[in-house]
């Protein structure tokens, strides 16, 4: 908390973070939330609704199409079409990641005058597994089972949007970190100013944050006290704040170090002690309230 302007009639404090906190602040919450939000939009990205549908051309030659939407079934995605469609497999590849997590994958290939092409695959792998055997299996029987037969057309649609595994649990725990990392980032970038204006006998509390600012004022002679506020925390370290107590409304804390807060105290408490009396109780006794 720094001094910004002193005189017999004004005094002007502010308290906000230094541009090496800032900087320390931003680099930590891009790396502890950016990475999060980054994943988190590919994610949403790649869910949507997939349109599967198999036409018979001729008695013995089909055609099978698929169109993918993205951002949740918001933004049309690419169409793909296969020909000369002859069987349908769903094929199984059991590995490890770079953590040694095993992973097994499931995705539908579709046999063609052009050799194998991937008709149904999962964009992104959940817990270890991409795609889900008995879907893939279902999708494959009903290809196969078109192909024996003499219907003219098949469709089938995934929804991938609202499932839990898909898009619920993974996009919740990683909003999580956006949360932390938000909240972090909103209360580090405050600012506030106290202003103590003899002249007009007006306190006034400006408070600037990422969301815009806030006034709040009363009169000189209505602040009752202005003692350090002391807090524990979850690990039993102490915290300080500056804490304003007027007559009637809100009450103002202005979070800083011990010596800073104290400081501020001692130099409040001389400005406004100097003026008429306005019930101000002795520091020591404040400070160990």
């Amino acid at each position: 908390m720094q001094i910004v302007k002193q005189t017999s009639s004004e005094l002007s404090l502010r308290n906000q973070p230094s541009r090496l906190s800032k900087g320390f602040i931003g680099l930590w919450a891009l790396l502890f939330s950016g990475i999060p939000l980054v994943i988190m939009g590919a994610w949403i990205y790649n869910l949507g609704v997939t349109q599967l549908s198999c036409q018979r051309v001729e008695p013995s030659q089909v055609m099978c199409d698929r169109t993918q939407t993205r951002l949740l079934g918001f933004m049309p995605g690419p169409t793909s079409t296969f020909d000369q469609v002859t069987a349908a497999t769903m094929k199984t590849s059991a590995g490890a990641d770079s953590d040694g997590v095993r992973t097994v994958d499931h995705w539908v290939v579709l046999q063609t005058s052009n050799g194998e092409a991937t008709y149904i695959e999962d964009p992104i792998r959940i817990n270890g597994r991409k795609g889900s055997p008995d879907e893939m299996q279902a999708i494959t029987d009903q290809i196969n089972e078109f192909l024996a037969s003499d219907q003219a057309s098949v469709s089938m649609q995934r929804d991938l949007r609202f499932r839990l595994g898909n898009s619920i649990f993974p996009l919740g725990f990683m909003g999580l970190f956006v949360l932390i990392g938000s909240t972090v980032v909103y209360f580090s970038f405050r600012s506030e100013e106290l202003v103590f204006d003899k002249n007009t006998r007006q306190f006034r509390c400006s408070r600037q944050t990422l969301l815009g600012s806030k006034t709040w004022q009363c009169p000189l002679n209505e602040i009752q006290d202005v003692i350090v506020d002391v807090q524990i925390d979850s690990d039993g370290d102490p915290t300080y704040a500056l804490k304003l107590i007027p007559q009637q409304g809100k009450r103002a804390l202005i979070p800083g170090s011990k010596s800073h807060v104290e400081a501020a105290c001692n130099t409040i408490r001389n400005f406004l002690q100097s003026s008429s009396p306005i019930g101000l109780e002795g520091y020591a006794g404040s400070a160990q309230a």
